[in-house]
This record gives structure tokens, C-alpha cells and sequence, in this order.
């Protein structure tokens, strides 16, 4: 089943932007959609998320949701994208989500190539 796959991250926040620069440089070969909030993410269709994630030190699949711990929210702009995606599901909209988590510190141009492999290697199942 083809997966919508998203980046996101906030370009201005220096923790949480590698997923977007990483999203930047693949998307002319893997249609990758840039978003800044996870409302701007279809999740009623099946999706890939490409999000930095504390404590991964290699880009990783997860497809538990539970493994995402959310952040504790201030405001509402602090919710992210573990928040959102539990949140859904509480309310009994299931998702069919893969997220592709990269660390929050790392080579650009590596880390690129490692996600364009992972995403070739989705691509071929």
C-alpha cells in the first residue's frame, strides 16, 4: 500500500529541524510533503512520518506509537507529534502511521543518505 510520507519539524527550532532539512533534500525524489504541525498530516490514510526522536542515534522505523514518548505540553503549541497521534487514537480514530525517526543531532548529508535508503527499501515492499 503506497504511503503519503511527511517531514516535519519547526524550521526555527534547532532541535527539531533536521527532519525538515533531511525532507528538503529527498523530496524531488520521494514526494515528500513538508509540514511544521501534525495537523498539517493526513492520518485518516496511510502515512510516513519523517520526525526527529530523543534518544535514537540511527534512523529507525517505529510503528508502535507507544514507543513515542510525548513531551509534556505548556501551551498548545506545545504538542508534538507522539501528542497528537495518542490523542487520535483515544478517540478512537486509528491510524495507519509509520514513523521514521532520526536523531535529534547528526550529519546532514549522512543522515540523508541513510533515510534515502531506508525509504527505498519501504518503497520496494
Amino acid at each position: 500500500m503506497k504511503r503519503t510520507i511527511y517531514a516535519i519539524g519547526a524550521k526555527f527550532i534547532e532541535k527539531d529541524n533536521l527532519a525538515l532539512k533531511v525532507g528538503e533534500r529527498l523530496k524531488d525524489k520521494f514526494d515528500i510533503h513538508i509540514v511544521e504541525t501534525p495537523d498539517s498530516i493526513d492520518l485518516d490514510n496511510p502515512c510516513l512520518i519523517i520526525d526527529v526522536v530523543e534518544g535514537v542515534k540511527e534512523p529507525t522505523i517505529i510503528n508502535d506509537m507507544n514507543r513515542i514518548v510525548s513531551c509534556s505540553s505548556v501551551t498548545c503549541h506545545d504538542i508534538d507529534l507522539g501528542f497528537f497521534i495518542k490523542l487520535r487514537e483515544s478517540l478512537g480514530e486509528k491510524s495507519d502511521v509509520l514513523v521514521l525517526g532520526i536523531p535529534l543531532t547528526g550529519e546532514l548529508d549522512e543522515l540523508t543518505r541513510k533515510v534515502m535508503v531506508m525509504l527505498n527499501k519501504l518503497k520496494d515492499n
